[in-house]
């Protein structure tokens, strides 16, 4: 929700939502680098075919500063194709690379799964799955 926020910020002041990020971490070289990178690895700023969008994101959890860029296309009867999901993190010091890059695939599984078919049932007042069982995550 706060990067779709940052994007409609950039609407409005008529930038590119990457541009405007990098305007916003300014004074961090870090989160900067991340981004930056991001971006590079996605090609952003070339054009896509017709019917294909992008979108990019930047993140603090944990100490974790991550970046990503989204790819999607619109197919004939409206649905969603997801192309591509091009991450950027730098986690500081890292143990096990694996452990580190399963927690960020995981993290994508997890948004995607909340944005494009996650759903979560209320009735008198309270949620309908109890616990993540009931909930449908993408594979």
């Amino acid at each position: 929700a706060l990067e779709s926020f940052v994007d409609e910020l950039a609407r409005e002041a008529v930038q590119d939502p990457y541009l405007y990020r990098r305007a916003l971490l300014a004074h961090d070289a870090r989160a900067l680098a991340v981004l930056d990178a991001a971006a590079s690895r996605a090609g952003w700023g070339t054009p896509l075919p017709a019917g294909q969008g992008r979108g990019i994101a930047f993140a603090e959890a944990f100490g974790t500063l991550l970046a990503q860029v989204v790819e999607l296309a619109v197919e004939p009867g409206k649905q969603i194709r997801l192309r591509r999901v091009v991450t950027a993190a730098d986690a500081g010091r890292v143990y096990d690379p694996g452990i580190a890059a399963s927690n960020i695939e995981g993290g994508v599984v997890w948004a995607l799964s909340g944005a494009l078919k996650g759903e979560v049932t209320f009735a008198e007042g309270r949620a309908v799955p109890t616990n993540f069982d009931g909930y449908d995550v993408m594979r």
